[in-house]
């Protein structure tokens, strides 16, 4: 009895086939049920759908159909292609061939095994193997009229023409590919415009590359399929090329969503690389990660026991199909010459026989001595490996260490939360660094009669945004302790002027600066003309150097938002004073001051953006709950959205009701 047990994952639609399966007598049927379950469950387990594989496969030889045969082989190679195995994948697509040119009919099986077969030796950088088998697919396609194949296989051909130099002849066939399998295989199509795009990207011609990117994703049916994960890797490298980082950020975790999800681990291994090098322009330590998680994936992908494997299958396969050719040779001379002709061409047979048992020796013993020789190279670079990772990590120690010092030394610039609610009674703040120090950071000093704070965020995060945010902290202190500056606007242009001087003493150009949201909040007192009781009342001075300020009245469904000017706190070509906006508040108004990180943080089912239109929703639907409980909220739809991805940025909010 057939059940779905010992780790197999609970599928309904096998669980309803495994109920008919019980009931049925016929070994033909019996196969079918099996080979619909196995696909049925592959995508969840691969190693459940190799299971009910090799369970066909004892079906398939007492049936004896070389079509069932077929399917069942073709099973089993997928399941072990998604678990990674490419060894034992190429060993059944190969055990496919044998089974399909048994049968001497041209069909689209072999068309489609010939393909498959192709993609594992490319997937191993046997180009000249797998472009030998995407011919045979091609011709085969020509002569059938499978456009499909067809197509998929002018794509994949494409490349070899790349690697002999044959840019326009790749650049044809990508656009003949194209307008093959476009409307009637949109997937195919949409893969064949990411390899276009990606020919585009190489001749820097970035708008090309990115309306054809655009015009595959428009074509995409389901968001589900791989070729998506394809389009916006080629999408990160348009926007890596442009210099920008996050948006490439963004559009590499798409594909890393989507390749994760479906356990595409010989695509992840070039996409973690392009988030290092990415993550690396920002500065960011994630880059060390992605690193990590490329060498991992490449070391188990590539290897030179796989290709010797490979190399010694194909070798295998090739002796077969010639010890088939020689049988055929000798049946058909049975058939048609004389006895002494027919004795003459078994010696010929026997000595080619003999020579081609020696060819192999030769070439396995050649392939002993290369996988001799590239096991000591392996084990010396071992070594090596060894003795550098033992100086990374002690150099990684004493770098964590530095930096944990930092982080004290930026802490004791932070306003204390005593301090802040002394000064602020109903607040939160909301800080989240993206690192062990940070580039975001915010600030206090009361006034007479008020206080002044900010939310800041200088250029950068980590180690390097930690430094600017010191040299900013310090400009905003000396603004209001040296030159008794209280008004928010004449404060940053007094800012401005000291993070210049500063900047300055350096030998190099320095661009870095600060974003900034800077307000006063002062108590007033005025006589009510029917009582003459005196009616306090709060009146808030914002100035703001990119960063605004959002203001949520009592009653009210709308942010009230007051615009800061289009300037850093830095070095900028047209820099004019910055300007004051004063509101009067009432009691119950709340009013928020944040960086942007938390509005550009990647994540939810997309992998997009949060923006800043969703944070206005957000603050819109908590406006009613206490400052603490507005925290609270904004930290759980943070984690939330955020799910997996990484941190972008440094996040600050901070929120005050009066």
């Amino acid at each position: 009895m057939l059940i779905n047990c010992l780790g197999l994952k609970a599928n309904a639609q096998v669980d309803s086939l495994l109920v008919i399966y019980e009931k049925a007598t016929e070994d033909t049927t019996k196969l079918d049920l099996l080979l619909e379950m196995g696909l049925a469950i592959l995508p969840e387990s691969p190693d459940s759908g190799l299971y009910y594989a090799n369970e066909a496969e004892k079906l398939a030889k007492k049936i004896k159909d070389p079509y069932k045969a077929d399917q069942v082989y073709r099973l089993k190679a997928f399941c072990y292609g998604d678990l990674n195995d490419r060894i034992h994948c190429l060993e059944n697509h190969m055990m496919r061939v044998q089974i399909l040119e048994a049968t001497g009919e041209e069909s689209r099986q072999l068309a489609s095994v010939y393909f498959e077969i192709a993609a594992v030796f490319g997937s191993h950088g046997q180009s000249s193997t797998a472009e030998k088998y995407y011919t045979m697919c091609k011709d085969l396609a020509i002569k059938l009229e499978l456009k499909s194949h067809y197509g998929m296989s002018l794509v994949n051909m494409s490349e070899f023409k790349i690697q002999r130099g044959d840019i326009a002849g790749a650049k044809n066939d990508l656009k003949t590919a194209c307008a093959i399998l476009n409307p009637d295989y949109s997937i195919y199509a949409a893969y064949a415009y990411s390899q276009l795009a990606n020919l585009y990207l190489n001749e820097d011609s970035l708008e090309l590359a990115e309306n054809t990117v655009d015009a595959g994703l428009k074509i995409v049916e389901d968001p589900g399929s791989e070729v998506v994960g394809f389009l916006y890797d080629s999408k990160g490298k348009v926007a890596y090329k442009r210099g920008k980082f996050k948006d490439a950020i963004g559009h590499y975790t798409a594909a890393r969503i989507n390749w994760e999800g479906l356990n595409k681990f010989f695509y992840l291994q070039g996409l973690y690389l392009d988030l290092a090098y990415a993550y690396a322009e920002l500065g960011s330590d994630s880059s060390i990660y992605f690193f990590k998680k490329h060498n991992e994936i490449r070391d188990q992908a590539i290897n030179e026991e796989n290709n010797s494997a490979i190399a010694e299958m194909e070798a295998k396969f090739n002796s077969v199909q010639k010890e088939k050719e020689i049988a055929l040779l000798e049946k058909e001379n049975e058939l048609s010459e004389l006895d002494a002709r027919r004795s003459s061409q078994i010696s010929w047979i026997a000595l080619s026989g003999l020579g081609l048992v020696f060819g192999l020796m030769v070439f396995l013993a050649s392939r002993v001595r290369i996988i001799r020789k590239q096991k000591s190279l392996i084990e010396q670079r071992n070594e090596e490996i060894t003795i550098q990772k033992e100086i990374v990590e002690e150099k990684s120690k004493e770098l964590t260490d530095s930096i944990m010092y930092a982080k004290r030394i930026q802490n004791a610039i932070l306003p204390s939360k005593k301090k802040v609610d002394e000064n602020l009674p109903e607040n939160f703040i909301f800080y989240r660094p993206k690192d062990i120090v940070a580039g975001d950071f915010y600030w206090l000093h009361p006034i007479e009669n008020g206080v002044l704070f900010a939310a800041a965020d200088c250029t950068g995060h980590g180690v390097p945004g930690a430094m600017v945010s010191v040299i900013c902290n310090n400009g905003l202190n000396r603004s209001v302790r040296e030159h008794n500056l209280t008004n928010p606007a004449d404060i940053l242009n007094k800012t401005r002027e000291i993070v210049l001087e500063e900047f300055e003493k350096s030998e190099d150009e320095v661009k870095d600066g600060m974003d900034i949201a800077l307000v006063s909040l002062e108590l007033r007192a005025s006589a009510d003309s029917k009582n003459e009781t005196p009616d306090s009342h709060s009146i808030l001075k914002f100035a703001g150097a990119h960063n605004p300020l959002w203001i949520v009245r009592v009653g009210s469904v709308e942010i009230e938002e007051y615009k800061a000017d289009k300037q850093p706190i830095g070095r900028y070509a047209d820099s004019k004073p910055f300007n004051l906006h004063q509101i009067e508040l009432n009691p119950g108004d709340s009013f928020y001051i944040f960086s942007d990180g938390y509005a550009d943080q990647f994540g939810g089912d997309k992998g997009k953006k949060f923006k800043a239109y969703n944070l206005k929703k957000l603050l819109l639907e908590i406006k009613d709950l206490s400052m603490s409980d507005q925290m609270t909220r904004i930290e759980q739809m943070f984690e939330e959205w955020k799910g997996g991805l990484e941190q972008l940025d440094d996040v600050c909010i901070i929120g005050v009701r009066v």
